[in-house]
């Protein structure tokens, strides 16, 4: 099972059994529980920081913000006018 499944699963059991994500280090620990053990110590807060960082795009629409951009701007630019955009998630 991919990673991200397992994640998936974690979560929907956690949920189903009534626990409830209040604050960060709930959510960082389930997200530790869907790691192989090897990974658990290594990986876990880049995991973690992963899965914010999408909750955070998703939570924010911030793709429906960008697509929303892109056609405001070819309304906007003119016959062989360039755009420049910088993503950046640091």
């Amino acid at each position: 099972m991919k990673k991200s499944k397992l994640l998936v699963f974690v979560l929907i059991a956690a949920a189903i059994a009534g626990q409830d994500f209040v604050g960060t280090q709930a959510l960082a620990d389930a997200v530790k529980k869907s790691l192989p053990a090897r990974m658990r110590d290594d990986d876990a807060t880049d995991a973690a920081r992963r899965v914010f960082q999408a909750l955070r795009i998703a939570v924010n629409d911030d793709l429906g913000e960008l697509e929303r951009a892109l056609d405001a701007a070819e309304e906007v630019l003119g016959e062989g006018g360039r755009l420049a955009v910088d993503i950046s998630f640091a």
